[in-house]
This record gives structure tokens, sequence and C-alpha cells, in this order.
């Protein structure tokens, strides 16, 4: 089970986590996100999910959010806004960022496709399960 966090402590507890990765939920002027589908090998399902990007060891959050666009996306983020942070693990926790880009995006080659999708299409997809909590937070809140 997903524990919802804020700041650094779990709501009902007070474990402090390390923030492995950071995702980034890009949206447009429409309120539309941004999905990405991965190439994946033969008997592997295909998952739709956010934009992730582990991160490095001592390395800021935006800078892992920046290289993860730069590196996936060929692009800028603009606008870039911490969300909330969500547990992995007793141990381990994803920082979730806020973005817009100005320009067309290039998916890298280890990418598939991507999709603009609004909150009617979330069920319309497979989205891995942290994704999905973290875009149904986001669409409830907006």
């Amino acid at each position: 089970m997903i524990k919802y966090r804020k700041s650094n402590l779990l709501i009902g507890g007070s474990i402090m986590s390390t923030v492995v990765s950071c995702s980034l939920i890009i949206r447009d002027d429409f309120n539309n996100v941004l999905l990405l589908k991965k190439k994946v090998k033969r008997g592997q399902i295909e998952e739709w999910s956010l934009l992730n990007q582990k991160k490095r060891s001592k390395e800021e959050h935006e800078k892992t959010i920046h290289r993860g666009v730069k590196d996936v996306l060929k692009s800028i983020v603009f606008e870039l806004e911490p969300i909330n942070e969500y547990s992995i693990n007793e141990d381990e926790s994803v920082m979730v960022y806020l973005g817009t880009l100005k320009e067309k995006v290039t998916l890298d080659k280890n990418y598939k496709e991507a999709k603009w999708i609004n909150i009617n299409d979330i069920d319309n997809f497979e989205i891995n399960n942290l994704d999905k909590k973290i875009l149904k937070d986001y669409f409830e809140r907006r």
C-alpha cells in the first residue's frame, strides 16, 4: 500500500525515508498530463508512466527533473514546482513535481510513445500503481 506523505513526515507517523527518484507531472494549458510508454522486451507488459528519473547521490531534486526531461524528452521544463512526496516502502520515497513544456518533445529511443490524457482517460490506460495514485491525487486538487 502506498502511504501519502507531506514533507519528510508520514501522516500518522514520524518515519523519515530517502528520496530515491523524482517524478514529473507535465501539464498543458488544458489541464492534460503527458504519459510515456517505454519500449519493453517480448513477454513484458507495456505500461504507461509519468516521467521518472532516478536521483543521483546528493543531487538536488530539481536538477534530477531537468536531467530527466533533457534525456527523455529532449526539451526543457518550465514552471517547476514540488507537489508531494510518496512513499515506495519504509526506506524509500519519490518526490513529485509539476511542470510545463513550451516546445515540441522528441522522445528518447528507449520510449515508444507519448500521449496527453485528462482525468477521464486515467482508467483507459495501463498505468503503474504509484503513478495512477499520483495522477488521481493531482486531478482531485485541480
